[in-house]
């Protein structure tokens, strides 16, 4: 997938014209994360404990509202042709919260109507 799909939100330069504004710092914390929930889960593991991570796409919500054109371009770049509802990852936080998630530890579960493996 490329930036078009973010339109105005990542603008092609930089106040300076020295290259593509990105959120390197948003991306860095979802990669710490991923590594964390697989630490965590073999250091705890031993004692019963499990430890998962639920990655959500992006869901429009009432605090990050998507514009008509937003989520028409998201519609286009994710293979269900759909955005996401809140109640999506509800149910499977939900599961993973669970005692049916009991032999399931390091494990991170990506709710993204398909768009993580692009």
């Amino acid at each position: 997938i490329n930036n078009d799909n973010y339109a105005d939100a990542l603008p092609g330069d930089n106040e300076r014209g020295s290259g593509p504004v990105r959120a390197f710092a948003y991306a860095e914390s979802k990669g710490a994360v991923l590594q964390l929930t697989r630490e965590l889960a073999t250091a705890v593991g031993r004692w019963g404990i499990t430890v998962n991570s639920v990655t959500p796409g992006m869901i429009p919500v009432e605090a990050v509202p998507h514009i008509d054109a937003t989520r028409h371009r998201l519609k286009k770049a994710t293979p269900l042709g759909r955005v996401g509802k809140p109640e999506e990852i509800a149910g499977v936080v939900r599961f993973v919260a669970s005692a049916r998630s009991s032999f399931m530890t390091g494990s991170d579960i990506g709710v993204d109507g398909g768009w993580s493996i692009w």
